[in-house]
């Protein structure tokens, strides 16, 4: 368990952590990079080595779309012009395959819409009503419309998304910049704040950002990839850091408010790359509806100070983590429903 209530504030990742987008980003990126190396092997008369969903996981997941590009890529020894952001689909460019991958998403996210994990949103819950600050940390320019689709953009502050990145010059995902930045905008130091992803680049981030505690869920069945990136503690369900008061699996998740989405009646399903399953307790997820593209726009801030956390690394279980002596107070948080 955490004592979650130490920390002033939380910042998640969204894909695979908030919702179970991870999957149908995966399954763009394979039909992407598939078919390029497919029409590539083919071209030069060279065996077909398709993308494997390690590859997803080192390579892709939690970058910014052309940094995934450029560095699988460059994983099998592939140079293509960085081309320009408004490059079409088709173009043999950085740009153009984004953007291609991108189309990918867009496609398979309006047929399947999104997935809520039930256990991360209990925890959200659950910090909301101990004043412990909120937000969305992504790489992605859809976080805007994901979140609107899922029913929970109403229970965070601030989102710092692929669109915000760009605007404020912010490294992506292994660098730290954008945790970063979310830490200044919501004032509150890294040491006195928590970080939750499932992606080893997040991971990554989170921890070269000072964070007190740096929390990896583990989709892949791989904890140690995540220690060995930096995780504190790894878990498979997030909720399986609360209270078992606080966790969901009732009719009705405890301290939901008005108008919010609750994850009753929930599926349980894996969100994962290539059908991969994790270890261990699978997270609940609530199906809602389709999404489309967008951005935000929250409020400018720059890198502050990281101190190192008091957290041992590489943990599985944890118990009462809280950071590094920290006592709980951090300024109440927003109570709008979601």
């Amino acid at each position: 368990m955490v004592e979650w209530a130490g920390y002033e504030a939380v910042l998640f990742d969204l894909d695979g952590v908030l919702t179970a987008t991870a999957r149908q980003h995966a399954a763009a990126w394979t039909r992407l990079f598939d078919g390029y190396l497919a029409r590539r092997a083919a071209a030069r008369g060279e065996p077909l080595r398709r993308f494997e969903p390690r590859d997803y996981a080192r390579f892709v997941d939690g970058r910014p779309r052309y940094d995934g590009v450029r560095a699988f890529l460059a994983s099998r020894g592939i140079t293509v012009p960085d081309g320009a952001p408004d490059d079409p689909p088709e173009r043999e460019t950085v740009c153009g395959l984004g953007n291609r991958k991108q189309a990918f998403f867009q496609e398979v996210l309006a047929s399947e819409g999104v997935d809520v994990i039930t256990g991360t949103v209990a925890v959200v819950r659950h910090l909301r009503r101990h004043g412990v600050r909120r937000a969305v940390v992504s790489s992605s320019r859809n976080c805007a419309a994901i979140l609107d689709a899922a029913g929970i953009a109403g229970l965070f502050e601030l989102q710092v998304d692929g669109v915000v990145a760009e605007r404020h010059g912010l490294a992506g995902k292994p660098a730290p910049d954008t945790f970063l930045h979310a830490a200044r905008a919501l004032e509150v130091a890294p040491s006195r704040a928590a970080v939750v992803e499932d992606a080893i680049a997040g991971v990554a981030a989170g921890r070269a950002g000072g964070f007190a505690l740096v929390v990896g869920i583990d989709r892949t069945g791989s904890p140690d990839d995540l220690a060995q990136a930096g995780a504190h503690l790894v878990v498979t369900d997030l909720a399986d850091t609360l209270p078992a008061a606080a966790r969901p699996g009732g009719a009705k998740t405890a301290g939901a408010k008005p108008g919010e989405a609750t994850p009753s009646g929930a599926r349980t399903a894996g969100a994962t790359p290539r059908g991969t399953k994790p270890r261990g307790t699978k997270p609940g997820i609530a199906r809602t509806s389709g999404a489309t593209p967008g951005g935000t726009t929250p409020g400018g801030a720059t890198p502050g100070e990281p101190t190192p956390s008091g957290v041992t690394p590489g943990r599985t279980n944890l118990g009462g983590a809280t950071p590094g002596g920290a006592t709980p107070g951090a300024a109440a948080a927003s109570e709008e429903a979601g």
